[in-house]
């Protein structure tokens, strides 16, 4: 390729080389060959008209020319790698900064990182005041692995940007973070803004920049810290708050969170969309009567707004008051794009008041869209809450046909095998789950429904191999954790395994009812009455839960204390009294 280019301008005589246009090769070394497309975080802008017309008498000796020439022929055929050969040492031979900047754009588009390091110091070294020589510096840096020099050079940059006093902090600092998101990796981003914020300890810009790197980087801990002192710096910074009540929220500090969001929101009243981010944070931490008061602030500032009328609705469909979710939700139909949605949430009103036959005809109107495969999954349900059976299998068969989503095909797989096990017929159930998992072998949910099913159907084998396969994809699967360890308990003598399983469900979510109810029963059937009981206990105090009822009661009878047992049982409210497993339970007991 380079002989040929070569060989191609050696057909130039030298008269011609030396008389050719000064204002053709000034052009070509000022604009974008065909070759290299810029792009804006790649390469710094060009120069202006204005700069190309100061610089038009320029001249340049013999081997300068040629090596332009041929470093634009090249680049005109997309050879970068060539171009850059005659550019970079045209760019160190010479003192016009014009040369080194294009050699060194030209190296950073190539990807040539150490050679655009080398064009980028030279550019630098005959324009140190010059901002996208700066620029290209840094890129240059980043991309040679060199954070820590980048960060220097970064101080000159915003110094040098600051000289101009109508530019104020926040534009400086996120100039700088635009070109650390388009060419810095996040640690090294987070590596900058750190070292950034050791010369401007008092600025806030630096901190809440370095918070936001941080988190990206799942550095929690320092990204709390950086928004801290960013709110000491500025305790009226509504967003700072917003920032930490989401990285409370990513530590865990769900409470804390909370708190955060809310000194936010009282800070910035009128804040549509800040309010609705705590409403929010509010429903995923259960607190449904502070979401629903939210709610109904952002209903009264802006009563039209679609999420908000479906939010609030919900809300109130949780607390039964269905009348007022009923006139929220006929708002939805005033308006052509939202009809569609108020059939569907007008149709969850008349489930709750327990219309089905009105749910089932409203789900059915609803047209595809959005709502359409809840509306269609709904409609089944009725079908069995209706007892029709055979019409809710019938749906949900041709919902699986037309369906391609793998997620919501599993969801249809799913609520066809739950119906057919809630009408007693498990072996079918089971045949449903199977056939699905041949379809879809990994997932989740399906091992989990057809593990349980064999388990109903006394398939203790099958069911302990298929939450065995579902821990091999997800080993900290809490609920199958307990369920591999309940059933190896309670369907087998293999107890010594069933702990280990059932311990690992336990350190992961120590407080849950269902893991402590399982873990007094394998100690039951090791023996150890003593700690049975005591798991046992936590599990009822809890949760007031039928079967926890009937193992505790168990454990206090094989105790000799039936008088407690019975009591257990009796206390229990009246409808939980006539569960069938603790009804067996008793009579087994008291035989």
């Amino acid at each position: 390729m380079v002989k040929r280019m070569n060989n191609h301008i050696k057909h130039y005589n030298n008269r011609l080389l030396y008389t050719v246009s000064r204002v053709a090769v000034l052009l070509m070394l000022l604009t974008s060959c065909a070759g290299v497309k810029q792009k804006p975080h790649e390469l710094a802008e060009l120069p202006s008209e204005e700069a190309e017309n100061q610089i038009e008498a320029a001249e340049f000796d013999p081997q300068t020319l040629y090596a332009l020439l041929a470093g634009e022929i090249a680049g005109q055929q997309g050879d970068m790698v060539t171009a850059l050969k005659y550019y970079l040492p045209a760019a160190e031979n010479n003192d016009d900064s014009r040369i080194a900047a294009r050699a060194a754009r030209i190296a950073i588009y190539a990807k040539q990182n150490e050679l655009a390091l080398r064009a980028a110091k030279r550019w630098l070294a005959l324009t140190p005041d010059d901002q996208q020589a700066m620029k290209i510096s840094i890129i240059a840096l980043l991309r040679n692995n060199q954070a820590e020099a980048a960060s220097l050079q970064i101080l000159d940059l915003i110094k040098n940007i600051r000289r101009d006093d109508s530019v104020t902090d926040k534009q400086a600092f996120a100039a700088v973070a635009k070109l650390l998101q388009n060419e810095a990796e996040t640690s090294d981003a987070v590596l900058v803004f750190k070292s950034l914020s050791q010369y401007y300890k008092d600025n806030a810009q630096v901190f809440l920049w370095l918070s936001r790197y941080a988190m990206q980087a799942n550095q929690y801990e320092l990204a709390l810290q950086a928004i801290t002192r960013v709110i000491e710096l500025e305790p009226e910074n509504a967003k700072a708050y917003v920032l930490k009540g989401r990285l409370l929220a990513l530590s865990g500090q769900q409470a804390e969170a909370l708190d955060a969001m809310l000194i936010a929101v009282n800070k910035q009243p009128d804040d549509f969309v800040l309010r609705k981010q705590y409403a929010g944070m509010l429903i995923r931490q259960s607190k449904l009567q502070q979401a629903s008061e939210q709610f109904e602030i952002l209903f009264a500032a802006r009563p039209d707004d679609r999420e908000t009328i479906i939010s609030l609705g919900i809300l109130l469909l949780e607390k039964n008051k269905t009348e007022r979710a009923i006139t929220l939700f006929e708002r939805l139909q005033n308006n052509p794009q939202t009809a569609n949605e108020a059939l569907y949430y007008l149709g969850r009103v008349d489930e709750v008041k327990k219309n089905y036959t009105e749910a089932l005809a409203r789900y059915q109107q609803v047209e595809r869209g959005r709502l359409y495969f809840d509306a269609q999954l709904r409609i089944a349900n009725l079908y069995a809450h209706l007892s029709k059976i055979d019409a809710a299998v019938e749906s949900l068969q041709a919902l699986a046909l037309v369906e391609d989503n793998p997620e919501k095909k599993a969801r249809v797989y799913l609520l066809h095998g739950r119906i057919l096990q809630n009408a007693g017929d498990n072996k079918a159930a089971i045949a449903v789950y199977s056939s699905a998992l041949d379809e879809l072998p990994t997932n989740i949910d399906l091992l989990y429904a057809h593990a349980l099913a064999a388990e109903s159907l006394d398939m203790i084998d099958s069911a302990v191999a298929g939450f065995k396969k579902l821990l091999k994809q997800e080993p900290e699967n809490i609920q199958a954790l307990n369920a591999l360890g309940y059933t190896l308990a309670d369907r087998t003598d293999r107890f010594q395994e069933a702990l280990e399983y059932i311990l690992k469900a336990f350190k992961l979510k120590p407080n849950d009812s269902a893991i402590l109810d399982s873990l007094g029963w394998v100690k039951f059937r090791l023996g150890k009455l003593d700690e049975a009981l005591k798991w046992l206990q936590q599990a009822f105090d809890i949760n007031v839960d039928a079967e926890i009822a009937a193992h505790l009661g168990e454990v206090l009878w094989k105790m000799g204390r039936t008088d407690e047992a019975n009591k257990v049982w009796q206390n229990l409210p009246a409808e939980m009294q006539q569960d069938r497993h603790l009804q067996e339970t008793i009579k087994r007991l008291k035989k």
